[in-house]
């Protein structure tokens, strides 16, 4: 089914509804799904993208420790 089908689907099931209790919530639901998520990207710090950025070069250039040494220091 393409996105138009399936829009026109739900279209239709919903008019057929009459419980409002469910409408509110159903609702709700695609109301927060058409909201775009932010991106956390604009509310970090300069200082906090360029620890990434460098988190990123080294884990390309292989410089990364084992996942097990890494909880080991902390356990």
């Amino acid at each position: 089914m393409s996105t138009i089908e399936t829009k026109s689907a739900i279209h239709q099931l919903v008019e057929e509804i009459n419980d409002d209790q469910f409408l509110q919530a159903v609702y709700i639901i695609l109301e927060q799904k058409a909201v775009p998520e932010s991106d956390f990207w604009g509310e970090l710090t300069e200082t906090q993208r360029q620890a990434i950025r460098k988190g990123i070069d080294d884990a390309n250039e292989g410089r990364t420790k084992p996942y097990q040494e890494v909880l080991n220091k902390y356990l």
